[in-house]
């Protein structure tokens, strides 16, 4: 699979791309259009570590958009983000969550945009540690997370699961993330 579109060099001109290549953490670039431009090598091995491959490889390749993968608010949220850094030509950055079943992480992505002519995404880990809530062991009740209709309720965010049991209360139940609750 290729991972950089034809122009997308030519665009980092500015940026050493050898530096961008060997960088440890996941970096994407974005064409105007929310396109995927560019993957460096440590997007393949968090896609591989993460169970991600090769559905990643084969489905999300070089000219997939972006929002194709990011729903509800968040699109919103990541529209506002990265056309701001397209249009007023800054840097944008925000933390945000991105949980394994068994490991709290946390990110920090940085948008730099790239002379109106693209983004060059990094994402940072800054926190991982195991999670120590209900992760789906023999006191795990399904039931204690599903509504009057059978409804999961999930945070696009977090990934936590609302517990209704408990008002006001969402937990991190690794067995609901990493398995399809819906079979």
């Amino acid at each position: 699979m290729s991972r950089a579109g034809n122009s997308f060099q030519e665009i980092l001109a500015g940026f050493n791309f050898i530096d961008i290549e060997n960088h440890p953490d996941s970096i994407f670039g974005l064409y105007p259009d929310f396109t995927l431009a560019y993957f460096n090598p440590a997007w393949f091995t968090f896609a591989a570590e993460n169970r991600g491959e090769p559905q990643i490889s084969r489905d999300w390749g070089l000219g997939r958009n972006i929002f194709d993968a990011i729903f509800g608010d968040l699109t919103s949220f990541y529209t506002h983000m990265y056309k701001k850094a397209l249009v007023t030509g800054t840097t944008c950055e925000h933390v945000y969550e991105c949980s394994s079943p068994l490991v709290l992480r946390r990110y920090h992505q940085i948008i730099y945009p790239v002379s109106q002519q693209a983004l060059l995404v990094v994402n940072s880990l800054v926190v991982s540690m195991p999670v120590e809530k209900i992760s789906g062991g023999p006191s795990f009740n399904e039931a204690d997370y599903r509504d009057s209709a059978g409804i999961l309720h999930q945070c696009a965010h977090c990934r936590k699961i609302r517990n209704m049991r408990h008002e006001n209360r969402w937990d991190w139940v690794g067995y609901l993330v990493s398995n399809d609750p819906r079979l």
